[in-house]
């Protein structure tokens, strides 16, 4: 007998559609798997970006020092502290588009300078083992804010008075946390400072100040030094007039404020004081410290017209004044600063676009807050 043959069900389907349906599936997956792909790339290029953003970029290079490098985001923190630095120190003593401009165009590129001294400086403090420890970072912060350490409880006996030996300015330790905390505050909501930073901050000033002493150690207390006085004029044909007037033995306090340009020294008939080497210009310098005393020179010639030079007196070994010593300190120190620059590898890959923007109160000539005590000074100025 022949096999009766199976009756198909309706909903039963056939070849056709299950090959169809096969191959709607394989087609979809391949959608899935191409849609997949490209999220996945979407989300790789993203997280590149905030990778970048976030993590590679900061600590990419700005300049490197001797193979020390300056990260962008040390170098983006500092300008905005010195911004906010400088706003508020300066901000109603100087035109506002002046300070704005410089803000913009000059600072970004004086605090890369000061970064790059800041490295050789380190450097050297490495090298003579100069450190700064926490204890006097937070005695210089102790110190702005006129904390002189916790007053002591005088001891007395029975009938004597209580005398209160807190020195005038000073201020408690609760009044001195509760100061910082309001100043770090606003460091922190004006200028993005966190109290770390400002403590590396501090500790950059006075690593500064202990290489400062240490390249200055062998500065002198005393100097060669002259005394003199002059006449300035502008030809000379006026100079040598000048010169055989007081020749003639006319009184050269009466001529140089009568006859000097140089108004400051005229009205103290001439008279300069005592300066060093180094204080004039090399043309007056040269015949200051070698005309003998006493004597009337020729003409000297400089950039400001034409001198008629006498030396009062001269000492060899004169002891400078505090602010002489001072500057002479100061002036080692930017020799040896001079020195180290010329003579260090420094790559910079310094571009504009690395320049944190203005905060709109500074871009809007706005005064930020005054913070409550003096902050660090090493800031260039406009």
């Amino acid at each position: 007998m022949a096999r009766r043959r199976k009756k198909r069900s309706a909903d039963q389907p056939t070849p056709k559609e299950i090959q169809r349906r096969r191959k709607s599936r394989q087609e979809n997956r391949k959608l899935l798997f191409a849609g997949g792909a490209v999220i996945a790339v979407i989300i790789l290029v993203l997280g590149f970006g905030l990778y970048r953003e976030n993590f590679a970029a900061p600590r990419e290079p700005v300049a490197v020092v001797n193979g020390q490098a300056i990260t962008t985001q040390d170098y983006q923190q500092l300008v905005s502290y010195q911004r906010f630095n400088l706003v508020t120190r300066l901000g109603n003593q100087i035109d506002q588009q002046t300070m704005l401009n410089f803000l913009q165009n000059q600072l970004p590129q004086t605090t890369l300078d000061g970064m790059i001294e800041q490295v050789l400086i380190e450097q050297k403090a490495a090298e003579e083992d100069i450190t700064v420890t926490d204890e006097e970072v937070q005695a210089e912060i102790e110190r702005q804010f006129g904390f002189t350490g916790e007053a002591q409880e005088p001891e007395t006996s029975a009938g004597e008075t209580v005398t209160d030996t807190t020195s005038a300015g000073s201020v408690t330790r609760e009044e001195f946390n509760t100061a910082f905390n309001n100043f770090m505050e606003t460091l922190k909501t004006q200028a993005d400072i966190s109290e770390t930073g400002y403590r590396q901050i501090l500790r950059d000033e006075l690593l500064r100040d202990k290489v400062r002493e240490a390249a200055a150690q062998g500065v002198t207390s005393t100097a060669a030094q002259a005394h003199a006085r002059h006449v300035l004029v502008e030809t000379e044909e006026e100079a040598q007039e000048v010169r055989q007037r007081l020749l003639d033995g006319e009184d050269f306090a009466a001529v140089a404020e009568e006859t000097s340009t140089d108004t400051a020294s005229a009205a103290e008939g001439g008279d300069l004081g005592w300066f060093g080497k180094g204080d004039m210009v090399p043309e007056f310098e040269e015949v200051a410290f070698s005309l003998p005393p006493g004597e009337t020179s020729e003409p000297v010639k400089s950039q400001f017209g034409f001198h008629i030079i006498e030396v009062i007196e001269r000492d060899e070994n004169r002891q400078l004044t505090p602010s002489q010593l001072e500057q002479a300190r100061q002036d080692r120190f930017n020799t040896w600063l001079q020195e180290q620059r010329a003579a260090a590898d420094i790559e910079r890959s310094w571009t504009p676009d690395i320049v944190p923007t203005l905060p709109g109160a500074i871009s809007g000539q706005q005064q930020p807050q005054q913070p409550p005590v003096p902050m660090p000074t090493h800031t260039a100025a406009p």
